[in-house]
């Protein structure tokens, strides 16, 4: 099980039928009437609720400044098999990302873009770290995240399912702008330190990068990550 903090994470995890273990909130923090709206919601859905005072409250959460508002939840993992991709799918595969701040981050714009789901490979962190469950600001429970032993089996995977691997490598010969972006694919995304290998980047069926003008030689993996699907969203029809 996790921690999640906060009320609007505990709103995103009710609306999208997390399977909650207990509620725990703090009346001398928590004012809003949504969040004691939320609290009676969860309990309407048999979810035991705890009162605390704000110190205790305070040890349990992470937060300098806590909202009253906590849960704890069921961890899922999910295997890539389970994964059935759309017709216009926008899945991001992640190996060794090592930030769960990024992480979270990047589940969070894959939310945005509508994208449907984060494929982890490798020794990626865990999506319910608290800084990854924080930073997805609830998104992590409405895209799935599903876990790939190796890269090579992601690429085997979406072959298997019709669905081309697009890796992106600053190495690449194809700017993201000129290339011929397929209208559903896993786009691959390697650690902040290392990127991806030249054989994983030659495993794709394309490969782009982003051209650099300044001094610095890459970019933050999230912020990567948001520039290549919101370029993939800009061309899909409104």
């Amino acid at each position: 099980m996790f921690l999640i903090e906060g009320i609007a994470h505990v709103r995103q995890a009710l609306d999208h039928q997390a399977e909650l273990e207990r509620i725990f909130y703090c009346p001398e923090l928590l004012r809003s009437g949504s969040a004691l709206a939320a609290v009676e919601r969860a309990q309407d859905q048999g979810v035991e609720a705890t009162v605390l005072g704000r110190e205790p409250f305070e040890s349990i959460v992470e937060r300098d400044h806590p909202s009253g508002l906590a849960a704890v939840a069921v961890m899922h993992q999910r295997d890539l098999r389970e994964l059935k991709p759309s017709p216009t799918a926008m899945i991001v595969g992640l190996v060794d990302i090592g930030n769960p701040g990024n992480l979270g981050s990047i589940i969070r714009t894959v939310d945005a873009v509508g994208g449907q789901a984060v494929v982890l490979m490798g020794e990626s962190t865990d999506e319910y770290h608290p800084q990854a469950v924080k930073a997805s600001m609830g998104t992590l429970f409405s895209v799935p995240v599903y876990r790939c032993a190796t890269p090579q089996g992601l690429v085997e995977w979406g072959a298997r399912v019709g669905l081309p691997v697009v890796t992106t490598s600053a190495r690449a010969r194809q700017v993201l702008w000129d290339a011929q972006l397929p209208d559903a694919a896993v786009y691959l995304f390697g650690s902040e330190a290392q990127g991806l290998g030249p054989e994983l980047v030659a495993a794709g069926q394309l490969s782009v990068a982003m051209p650099m003008e300044g001094v610095a030689s890459s970019l933050n993996l999230a912020v990567a990550v948001g520039v290549v699907l919101y370029e993939v969203k800009r061309r899909r029809p409104a």
